[in-house]
Formats: C-alpha cells, structure tokens, sequence
C-alpha cells in the first residue's frame, strides 16, 4: 500500500460450507485514515453490509509504520491521468450558458460559466478550454 492515508481495506465474511452457492456473508469496508486517527492498534465490532447473512463482526487493526521515503513519482496516481487534448468541449442541443463540472475517478475539477458559449448555429453550446494552462484539461484517475 504505498499511502495509508488514501487506503481502504475490504473485510469479506464468507461461509465455508461446500453447498453454498453464494457464500458471501457480508463486506465491511475499513478506511484506514478513519479508524487510524487516534492510535495505531484498533478493535471493533462492525455490522456486515451486503451478502445473504447478517450481524456483526469484530475486526482488529494493528499498523505498524516503517520508515521510508518515496519519491513523489511513486506516490503518485494508480492508474494514469485523463487528458482533455481539443480547444472545446461540445454540448449539441443544450442551450444554457452553464458551468461544467468533470469527475473521474480521483478528482473533481469544473469549467467556469465564463468559458462557454453559444455555437455558431445556435444548436448547442461549447466550452473554450484553448485558455487553461498548458492548453489541456487534466485530472487523474486514481481507480478503474
């Protein structure tokens, strides 16, 4: 796991009897930088969510740091970054200036109400991003 901070770990509560055909009990997922607030060793109950039983599960955390220094490159986004590479981005039929809001996986980012207009046809409306920094739009993709 290369940041704690940002991890989550998934409990999985099966039932090992053979004759199950969905032995999934139940999932608990742990966020780490939530539980490791306060100390580094943690015991709890946790209700399981989803799967065919029900109930709860008592779950011990123990973390144990180790001293490194990574460099930022290996720090960095899981999965890679999406690029807007066009001056525009168009929206065909919609006919209110509005803002633009794009998510991925990993980030948010928005397009002010400022950059859109009104295309030429008067069919829809376009965002000129030609004038974000380095001439692309990026965000980073932390999951699949």
């Amino acid at each position: 796991m290369r940041d704690w901070r940002s991890g989550i770990v998934t409990v999985t509560v099966r039932d090992s009897r053979n004759r199950e055909h969905d032995p999934i009990l139940g999932v608990v997922p742990l966020r780490l930088s939530d539980i490791l607030t306060t100390s580094s060793q943690v015991t709890r109950w946790y209700p399981l969510d989803g799967g065919i039983g029900f109930g709860r599960v008592r779950i011990s955390l123990l973390f144990r740091s180790m001293e490194t220094r990574l460099p930022p490159n290996m720090l960095g986004w899981d999965v890679g970054t999406f690029e807007f590479l066009s001056d525009r981005i168009v929206a065909p039929g919609w006919t209110q200036n509005t803002k633009l809001k794009l998510r991925t996986g990993g980030s948010v980012g928005k397009i002010p109400r400022a950059l859109c207009h009104t295309s030429e046809g008067g069919d829809g409306v376009y965002w000129d991003v030609s004038t974000e920094a380095n001439h692309h739009v990026r965000h980073r993709v932390a999951q699949r």
